[in-house]
């Protein structure tokens, strides 16, 4: 009886010993798994009247990140966002725009970037109403004819000839 007690004692020593963990011979755990930065977009991409406002966005990251505005012509003074940084959860990304006194329509890219991932969206303007002409005085002989008159307009509008 003796011996059968020994020969357990010393198997389930031997047992315990090779289910060890290996943390008492002085290896190290394995470091975590680090996950790739995340940044999700919620809601859709503002589109700012020509007037100028202020638009806002929402997005969720899971690291630290920063805000950068750039636009076609390279100057984003027109186009700003606020804050341009923070911490990981979920956040409101303030876009905020200058009037737009040209005639064409203006984008900027914003990009979100949380380590080494980057999303990015475009923000438009609407451009100011233009209604242009070739000429802006044009005379007839007393023959009469026919006048030729190039208009370029982004509103609606209607001719109408005085007699």
């Amino acid at each position: 009886m003796k011996k059968l007690f020994y020969l357990l004692t010393i198997m389930m020593v031997l047992l315990n010993w090779s289910c060890s963990s290996g943390e008492d011979e002085g290896m190290e755990p394995a470091p975590p798994v680090q996950e790739k930065p995340k940044v999700e977009i919620s809601g859709s991409v503002p589109v700012v009247e020509q007037e100028g406002s202020t638009a806002s966005i929402n997005f969720t990251t899971t690291a630290a990140w920063t805000a950068k505005v750039s636009d076609e012509s390279r100057t984003s003074s027109w186009c700003s966002v606020s804050p341009t940084s923070g911490g990981a959860g979920t956040h409101t990304l303030t876009i905020t725009t200058t009037p737009n006194e040209t005639y064409d329509e203006r984008r900027a890219t914003v990009t979100l970037t949380s380590g080494t991932t980057s999303k990015s969206f475009t923000v438009s303007q609407k451009q100011k109403d233009a209604l242009t002409a070739s000429s802006a005085k044009n005379e007839f002989t007393t023959l009469g004819g026919e006048l030729m008159i190039e208009v370029k307009a982004n509103i609606s509008f209607e001719a109408i000839v005085d007699e």
